[in-house]
C-alpha cells in the first residue's frame, strides 16, 4: 500500500497510551460562532494551549475574539486546506482534531477521542447533528456516519481527527481548492476503517438556507462526482 508520494504505508499504528491532541480551527469571518465553539471546548476539558485558530483573512472580530480566549492565533491566505496544513505543521501533540468554527463538540468528546486513540484508532470523525429540526437533517447525519466509517468519505463539519504520524505518512493535508476533507478521509481509509465517535457534535445548518432538499442533492452530487473522477483518475 502506497501513500501519494509512493512511500509504503505501515498499518496498524501502535496504540497511544497517553494521547495528547491539538485542535485546529480554520476561520473566516466567524465572529458569530467562534466564542461558543471555544467555550464548549474548554467546558469539555480542552486546554487553550492545545487550540490553534488559523484565520484566512477575517474582516470582522474573529481574530480579536479568539485571542481574548488565550488560544494561539495564526494567519495565512484564505483557503481551508492551507489553513489546516499550517495548523498541522505547528502542532506537537500526538493527534489533530480539525474543527469548523460553527461546529460545537459536546461534553464527553475529549474523553471519547482519547479512548479511541488509546485503542489504536488512526483516524475518524464524530457523529453529527445539525442545529434545527428536520427529518432531512436526521437522515443526512445518519448517512454521514455510515459513509465515513465504511468508505472514508468525511466532511469538515464532522470534525475529522487523525494521528499526527499518520497525517505525516499521508503527506499532510491535501493542498487542493476543495474537497480536502474528503480526500484526506479517503487516504486515511486505506489504512483501515475510520472510527466514528459519540457524542454527536452539533453543527450549523446555515448551508441549508437555500433549501434543504436542494442542498442535500447538491452535496451528494458534487461529492460522488469527485469520488468517481478520483477513482477513474480524471482531472
Amino acid at each position: 500500500m502506497m501513500n501519494p508520494s509512493g512511500t509504503k504505508l505501515s498499518s496498524p499504528f501502535h496504540a497511544l497510551s497517553t494521547p495528547e491532541i491539538d485542535v485546529v480551527i480554520p476561520t473566516l469571518n466567524e465572529e458569530a460562532h467562534i466564542e461558543l465553539t471555544l467555550r464548549l471546548l474548554f467546558a469539555d476539558g480542552w486546554k487553550k494551549e492545545a487550540i490553534t485558530v488559523v484565520d484566512g483573512g477575517s474582516t470582522d472580530q474573529t481574530i480579536a475574539l479568539a485571542e481574548s480566549y488565550g488560544v494561539t492565533v495564526r494567519t495565512c491566505h484564505c483557503g481551508r486546506a492551507e489553513q489546516l496544513e499550517l495548523g498541522a505543521q505547528h502542532s506537537s501533540r500526538d493527534a489533530l482534531l480539525f474543527l469548523h468554527a460553527d461546529t460545537q463538540l459536546q461534553r464527553g468528546s475529549h474523553d471519547a477521542l482519547k479512548s479511541a486513540l488509546r485503542s489504536g484508532a488512526h483516524a475518524g470523525c464524530f457523529k453529527r447533528q445539525f442545529s434545527g429540526k428536520s427529518w432531512i437533517f436526521s437522515l443526512t447525519s445518519a448517512l454521514a456516519g455510515l459513509r465515513a466509517q465504511l468508505l472514508g468519505i468525511t466532511y469538515g463539519d464532522q470534525a475529522m481527527w487523525i494521528r499526527r504520524d499518520v497525517l505525516k505518512t499521508l503527506d499532510g493535508v491535501p493542498q487542493q481548492a476543495c474537497f480536502e476533507d474528503v480526500e484526506l478521509g479517503l487516504r486515511a481509509r486505506k489504512l483501515g476503517l475510520l472510527t466514528v465517535l459519540s457524542p454527536p457534535l452539533l453543527t450549523s445548518a446555515r448551508r441549508f438556507n437555500t433549501g434543504k432538499l436542494r442542498t442535500l442533492w447538491k452535496d451528494a452530487f458534487v461529492t460522488w462526482r469527485y469520488v468517481i473522477r478520483r477513482i477513474l483518475k480524471i482531472q
